[in-house]
């Protein structure tokens, strides 16, 4: 029996994509067979077909960072989940498929009564929001933050979070996706007409408790001295170059050796094991 799935066949756009046919096997020891439901389309998926990030895998390979589906078939020694159990799995690769196999220890339960479709933006976008805020930032009610992207999938998830968390957010996006913002209860900051830093110096002059900046860049720097003494600046932007990235773990290593009292850490989807899944 065979399945399908799609691969990217050269560095370019969607024309590079392209579907095969594999061979179905059984599934080894401790690994699943997961007929896949639904899979989203993320940003790391394009990079990476692209060729704008440093981990990058080699071509052909298959797309696809997040998965929900329902367990087709169970290896030697899996006890955790039966044939027919509701799963996602964060992937990184391989999620373009009708099928994948994966380490049943690595499976995210799902509950059947969510919509596949639905519920797969969860799998990445609010599996990182919700590290950066309660893992990383430990995040209480009446903190103030800003976010850095926050009309993008993380920024929305953060932001959605971060209502019931009950946070005062200031959001930077574009002004036609203002009313996304304020539906959430942050105040939005147009980052074409205004200067963020300015903004947020005059509404908040005692500091930030967080900033969590998805963009990276001039961004990091300057959102950095807006922090109070105590503040925590997460960043989760996606390196697109190897240089790129040496950047941003430089920016990380100066800014954690400065005495202020402030720290820097990274939380990126693109360093493939880095997110951990919330407890």
């Amino acid at each position: 029996m065979k399945y399908k799935s799609v691969i990217a066949t050269k560095r370019g756009g969607p024309d590079v994509l392209q579907v095969i046919e594999n061979e179905l096997r059984e599934p080894a020891a401790r690994e699943v067979r997961v007929r896949v439901l639904a899979v989203p389309v993320c940003l790391p998926d394009v990079t990476a077909r692209q060729g704008q990030t440093p981990f990058c895998p080699k071509v052909p390979f298959t797309p696809g960072y997040a998965v929900i589906g329902a367990v087709d078939a169970t290896g030697k020694d899996v006890t955790n989940v039966v044939e027919g159990d509701r799963v996602g799995a964060l992937t990184a690769f391989g999620g373009y498929a009708e099928y994948i196999y994966w380490d049943a220890e690595r499976l995210i339960p799902v509950p059947n009564s969510l919509d596949a479709v639905k519920a797969i933006p969860l799998i990445l976008n609010y599996i990182v929001a919700y590290q950066i805020m309660h893992r990383s930032t430990k995040v209480k009610a009446g903190d103030k933050v800003l976010i850095i992207g926050a009309s993008g999938g993380i920024g929305t998830a953060l932001l959605q979070l971060g209502k019931p968390a009950g946070l005062k957010m200031y959001g930077i996006a574009s002004k036609s996706k203002h009313s996304i913002l304020t539906e959430y209860g942050a105040i939005p900051i147009d980052y074409r007409t205004q200067d963020f830093v300015e903004v947020i110096r005059q509404a908040e002059p005692q500091g930030l408790d967080a900033v969590f900046d998805g963009m990276s860049g001039d961004y990091f720097g300057r959102s950095y001295s807006l922090l109070r003494r105590g503040g925590k600046l997460v960043g989760y932007g996606n390196p697109l170059s190897t240089a790129g990235m040496l950047k941003f773990l430089g920016q990380i290593i100066w800014f954690s050796l400065l005495p202020d009292g402030k720290s820097a850490r990274p939380i990126a989807q693109a360093f493939h094991g880095w997110i951990g899944v919330p407890s």
